[in-house]
């Protein structure tokens, strides 16, 4: 696929995203068109989804409904032109609404956790030249001889867990890796 044709696939992708917020919020179903410039103006929306650590539908939870206010003349499809919705005030509501529903960064901090255990899955998956090991099932409590017996190995599975998960974060090399978005800095 070339690179143009890379970009409307992802358009579409944020267009489905958006079809799908607006059934969610509208309770029925758009179809959404758009020109060829408003769907590359939709990659704004990839943009900060990746800088700020955030869903697409989330960023569309933020920011159109202050923009709805603000809009003078509605359009038909979405309620406002793309423009409106990619422009410099959306992108200041957007981190303004960021800063007030994660004061700590929060999303910064789910991201980077979550990206540390896919790349430990990975190294894991590498290591067993790519054959997935089975998920560890926790035994059901009926299964258990007691309660106490229970605890104690679901607590033994956790702390194993946690062990190996602060291991792999303690590695120097991991931080010595330097490159945008590295999640162990």
């Amino acid at each position: 696929m070339d690179k143009l044709g890379e970009v409307f696939f992802i358009a579409g992708e944020i267009i489905i995203l958006m079809e799908d917020w607006m059934k969610r919020r509208d309770k029925k179903r758009t179809v959404l068109r758009f020109k060829k410039d408003d769907k590359v103006r939709l990659l704004k929306l990839r943009t900060w989804s990746l800088r700020y650590h955030v869903s697409i539908t989330e960023i569309l939870d933020m920011i159109v409904p202050p923009l709805l206010e603000q809009v003078r003349y509605k359009s038909y499809g979405f309620g406002m032109p793309i423009r409106v919705l990619t422009g410099k005030s959306a992108r200041r509501i957007l981190s303004y609404q960021i800063d007030k529903r994660y004061p700590g960064q929060e999303n910064l901090l789910v991201w980077k956790e979550a990206e540390r255990e896919k790349q430990l899955r990975d190294e894991k998956l590498e290591e067993l030249e790519g054959i997935p090991l089975k998920a560890k099932v926790h035994a059901a409590l009926v299964d258990a001889d007691s309660v106490e017996d229970y605890m104690d190995k679901y607590t033994d599975q956790i702390m194993q867990k946690r062990e190996m998960e602060r291991k792999a974060v303690s590695q120097k090399w991991r931080r010595r890796k330097r490159y945008r978005g590295n999640p162990w800095l």
